[in-house]
C-alpha cells in the first residue's frame, strides 16, 4: 500500500477521471488513482494470469501472452492496456490481494467512513472522480486508513 501511495505523491502520474488510463495522442496519458494502484503493482510483481484472460474471454497473439504473463516481462504500457480491458479491469479483488486487501464488494479501496452522496463510504474512485480529491489527498487517506489503520 505505500508503493501505491508514494506513487501518487511522486508526480510520475497526471490524474484524470473516469478511466484507469487515458490518452489521446499527443496529449500524456491521465490516470484514476485505481489505475496507478494497477501500474504499482505491475510494476512490482503482478501479472494477470491465463486464467484470468480465459474467463474474460481476451484473445491474445501468443507473444502478447507471454509478455502478459512472465513475472519477467517488463510489458509495453500500451498492451497492459489492452489486455485489461481498455482502462476497465473488473478483477479489483485479484489486484486488492496483491496490495494484502480482502474486498467486501466492488467498491474497491474505501478511503474514509465518511458517507458520499449515495450513503457509502468514500472509496477510492468516488474520490478521483466525483470529489475531486488530488492524488496527494488520496495517498494521505490510504496511508490514514491501510498503513496507520494496521493493514498492509
Amino acid at each position: 500500500m505505500a508503493l501505491w501511495a508514494d506513487a501518487l505523491e511522486s508526480g510520475e502520474y497526471e490524474q484524470g477521471p473516469g478511466r484507469l488510463c487515458s490518452w489521446r495522442l499527443p496529449d500524456p496519458r491521465k490516470y484514476c488513482c485505481l489505475g496507478v494502484a494497477v501500474m504499482v503493482a505491475y510494476k512490482n510483481g503482478f501479472r494477470i494470469t491465463e486464467d484470468l484472460l480465459r474467463d474474460r474471454e481476451i484473445q491474445l497473439e501468443p507473444w502478447e501472452m507471454a509478455l502478459v504473463t512472465n513475472p519477467e516481462s517488463d510489458v509495453p504500457n500500451d498492451l497492459l492496456w489492452q489486455v485489461i480491458g481498455n482502462g476497465t479491469l473488473h478483477e479489483w479483488y485479484e489486484v486488492a490481494a496483491w496490495y494484502g486487501v480482502e474486498l467486501e464488494d466492488d467498491r474497491a479501496f474505501i478511503l474514509s467512513e465518511e458517507s458520499d452522496a449515495d450513503g457509502y463510504p468514500i472509496a477510492a474512485v468516488e474520490a478521483n472522480d466525483k470529489l475531486g480529491w488530488d492524488f496527494p489527498r488520496i495517498a494521505q487517506a490510504l496511508r490514514a486508513r491501510y498503513i496507520a489503520g494496521g493493514q498492509s
